[in-house]
Protein backbone atom coordinates (compact mmCIF):
# COMPACT_ATOMS: atom_id res chain seq x y z
CA UNK A 1 0.00 0.00 0.00
CA UNK A 2 1.62 3.28 -1.34
CA UNK A 3 -0.13 5.32 1.27
CA UNK A 4 0.23 3.87 4.19
CA UNK A 5 4.04 3.31 3.60
CA UNK A 6 3.82 7.37 2.47
CA UNK A 7 1.81 8.12 5.74
CA UNK A 8 4.05 5.71 8.11
CA UNK A 9 7.53 6.04 6.81
CA UNK A 10 8.09 10.29 6.06
CA UNK A 11 7.05 13.68 7.93
CA UNK A 12 4.38 15.51 5.47
CA UNK A 13 5.63 18.93 3.51
CA UNK A 14 2.99 19.13 1.25
CA UNK A 15 -0.91 17.78 0.19
CA UNK A 16 -1.79 19.83 -2.66
CA UNK A 17 -4.50 19.13 -5.68
CA UNK A 18 -3.25 20.69 -9.35
CA UNK A 19 -5.76 21.12 -11.83
CA UNK A 20 -3.83 18.81 -14.16
CA UNK A 21 -4.53 14.82 -15.05
CA UNK A 22 -1.46 13.03 -13.65
CA UNK A 23 -0.39 12.33 -17.10
CA UNK A 24 0.41 15.93 -17.56
CA UNK A 25 2.24 16.03 -14.19
CA UNK A 26 5.84 14.67 -15.70
CA UNK A 27 5.83 16.94 -19.06
CA UNK A 28 4.78 20.09 -16.54
CA UNK A 29 7.28 20.02 -13.98
CA UNK A 30 9.55 17.24 -14.04
CA UNK A 31 10.75 16.57 -17.66
CA UNK A 32 14.47 18.24 -19.35
CA UNK A 33 11.79 20.34 -21.79
CA UNK A 34 8.93 20.82 -19.02
CA UNK A 35 6.58 24.31 -19.46
CA UNK A 36 8.25 24.78 -15.32
CA UNK A 37 11.38 23.04 -14.80
CA UNK A 38 12.87 22.07 -11.78
CA UNK A 39 16.27 24.05 -12.59
CA UNK A 40 14.29 27.38 -12.78
CA UNK A 41 12.60 26.63 -9.64
CA UNK A 42 15.40 25.43 -7.72
CA UNK A 43 16.73 29.30 -9.31
CA UNK A 44 13.62 31.15 -7.72
CA UNK A 45 13.70 30.26 -4.41
CA UNK A 46 17.74 31.00 -3.88
CA UNK A 47 19.80 27.92 -5.26
CA UNK A 48 23.07 28.51 -7.24
CA UNK A 49 25.00 26.62 -9.30
CA UNK A 50 22.10 24.40 -10.46
CA UNK A 51 23.01 21.69 -12.80
CA UNK A 52 20.53 19.26 -13.28
CA UNK A 53 20.66 15.67 -15.37
CA UNK A 54 18.98 14.61 -17.83
CA UNK A 55 16.92 11.40 -16.66
CA UNK A 56 18.14 7.66 -18.49
CA UNK A 57 15.93 4.48 -17.91
CA UNK A 58 16.55 2.30 -15.25
CA UNK A 59 17.10 -1.37 -16.13
CA UNK A 60 17.13 -4.81 -14.44
CA UNK A 61 15.01 -6.17 -11.56
CA UNK A 62 14.88 -3.04 -9.20
CA UNK A 63 11.92 -3.34 -7.03
CA UNK A 64 9.23 -0.45 -6.62
CA UNK A 65 8.45 0.63 -4.05
CA UNK A 66 5.02 -1.00 -2.67
CA UNK A 67 5.99 -4.28 -4.71
CA UNK A 68 3.83 -2.38 -7.64
CA UNK A 69 4.66 -3.10 -11.34
CA UNK A 70 6.58 -0.23 -12.69
CA UNK A 71 4.77 -0.32 -16.05
CA UNK A 72 2.15 2.31 -17.06
CA UNK A 73 -0.87 2.12 -18.57
CA UNK A 74 -0.60 3.54 -22.04
CA UNK A 75 2.77 4.90 -21.21
CA UNK A 76 4.93 2.10 -21.20
CA UNK A 77 6.92 3.66 -18.62
CA UNK A 78 9.68 2.23 -16.13
CA UNK A 79 11.56 3.95 -13.66
CA UNK A 80 14.16 6.41 -14.46
CA UNK A 81 16.82 7.99 -12.53
CA UNK A 82 19.19 11.29 -12.68
CA UNK A 83 21.15 13.56 -10.55
CA UNK A 84 21.63 16.75 -9.18
CA UNK A 85 23.84 19.46 -7.87
CA UNK A 86 23.25 22.85 -6.82
CA UNK A 87 24.51 25.13 -3.66
CA UNK A 88 22.01 25.74 -1.03
CA UNK A 89 21.48 28.90 1.09
CA UNK A 90 21.20 27.72 4.84
CA UNK A 91 19.44 29.44 7.51
CA UNK A 92 21.39 31.14 10.27
CA UNK A 93 23.32 29.50 12.50
CA UNK A 94 26.60 29.38 14.46
CA UNK A 95 27.38 25.61 13.22
CA UNK A 96 26.87 25.66 10.08
CA UNK A 97 28.10 27.85 6.91
CA UNK A 98 25.94 30.24 5.26
CA UNK A 99 25.21 27.49 1.92
CA UNK A 100 25.88 24.23 1.29
CA UNK A 101 26.81 21.83 -1.57
CA UNK A 102 24.54 19.19 -2.29
CA UNK A 103 24.19 16.41 -4.70
CA UNK A 104 21.03 14.46 -4.89
CA UNK A 105 19.96 11.52 -6.57
CA UNK A 106 15.99 10.97 -8.00
CA UNK A 107 14.48 7.86 -9.58
CA UNK A 108 11.12 8.42 -11.19
CA UNK A 109 8.51 4.84 -11.16
CA UNK A 110 5.67 5.06 -12.87
CA UNK A 111 2.98 2.19 -13.05
CA UNK A 112 -0.71 1.56 -12.84
CA UNK A 113 -2.80 1.76 -9.66
CA UNK A 114 -6.33 -0.50 -9.44
CA UNK A 115 -6.77 0.23 -5.84
CA UNK A 116 -10.19 2.00 -4.91
CA UNK A 117 -8.00 5.16 -3.71
CA UNK A 118 -6.60 5.98 -6.96
CA UNK A 119 -10.71 5.88 -8.46
CA UNK A 120 -10.24 2.34 -9.57
CA UNK A 121 -7.49 2.22 -11.29
CA UNK A 122 -4.86 4.97 -12.55
CA UNK A 123 -1.31 6.44 -13.40
CA UNK A 124 0.52 7.38 -10.45
CA UNK A 125 3.87 8.59 -10.52
CA UNK A 126 6.09 8.10 -7.09
CA UNK A 127 9.55 9.90 -6.75
CA UNK A 128 12.51 9.35 -4.65
CA UNK A 129 14.90 11.61 -4.20
CA UNK A 130 18.03 11.46 -1.74
CA UNK A 131 20.22 14.43 -1.25
CA UNK A 132 23.66 14.39 0.70
CA UNK A 133 24.97 17.74 2.15
CA UNK A 134 28.52 18.23 2.00
CA UNK A 135 29.68 21.84 3.61
CA UNK A 136 27.20 21.66 6.85
CA UNK A 137 28.35 19.80 10.00
CA UNK A 138 27.97 15.65 10.02
CA UNK A 139 27.09 16.33 6.61
CA UNK A 140 29.07 12.72 5.90
CA UNK A 141 26.52 10.93 8.51
CA UNK A 142 23.00 11.49 6.82
CA UNK A 143 20.98 11.62 3.62
CA UNK A 144 17.96 13.70 3.43
CA UNK A 145 15.49 11.65 0.83
CA UNK A 146 11.95 13.02 -0.01
CA UNK A 147 9.21 11.07 -1.80
CA UNK A 148 6.60 12.36 -3.49
CA UNK A 149 3.39 10.65 -4.37
CA UNK A 150 1.52 11.62 -7.59
CA UNK A 151 -2.15 10.54 -7.83
CA UNK A 152 -5.49 10.85 -9.32
CA UNK A 153 -7.23 12.92 -7.38
CA UNK A 154 -10.09 11.66 -5.31
CA UNK A 155 -13.10 11.72 -7.31
CA UNK A 156 -12.08 13.18 -10.55
CA UNK A 157 -11.75 9.93 -12.38
CA UNK A 158 -9.15 7.89 -11.89
CA UNK A 159 -7.84 7.50 -15.64
CA UNK A 160 -6.56 10.74 -15.36
CA UNK A 161 -8.57 11.74 -18.38
CA UNK A 162 -9.06 15.37 -19.55
CA UNK A 163 -10.51 17.43 -16.80
CA UNK A 164 -8.85 15.20 -14.15
CA UNK A 165 -7.40 16.60 -11.26
CA UNK A 166 -3.92 15.48 -9.73
CA UNK A 167 -3.00 14.79 -5.99
CA UNK A 168 0.57 15.92 -4.84
CA UNK A 169 2.36 14.67 -1.72
CA UNK A 170 5.48 15.16 -0.73
CA UNK A 171 7.21 13.78 2.34
CA UNK A 172 10.63 13.56 3.92
CA UNK A 173 13.22 11.73 6.32
CA UNK A 174 16.24 12.09 7.23
CA UNK A 175 18.66 8.94 7.38
CA UNK A 176 21.52 8.09 9.32
CA UNK A 177 24.05 6.49 8.07
CA UNK A 178 26.59 6.73 11.00
CA UNK A 179 25.75 7.51 14.85
CA UNK A 180 25.94 10.94 16.29
CA UNK A 181 24.89 12.20 19.40
CA UNK A 182 23.97 15.66 17.04
CA UNK A 183 21.22 13.56 15.56
CA UNK A 184 18.36 15.46 17.35
CA UNK A 185 19.76 18.67 16.26
CA UNK A 186 20.67 17.62 12.77
CA UNK A 187 17.20 16.34 12.39
CA UNK A 188 15.53 20.04 14.14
Amino acid sequence: DLQGAFDSELTRVLDTTLPIPVREFYPEFLAEDARYPLGEFYRAIGYSEVEVGEWAPLHGDEEDAGGASSASGGGGGSAMSRNMKYRMPLPPNPMTPKSTRVEKGAKLERFWDASPEAGGGGEVLLLHGSARSFDVPFGDYFTTDERWLVTPAAGEGGDGAVGGATRVQVGFTVNFQKSTVFKSAIVS
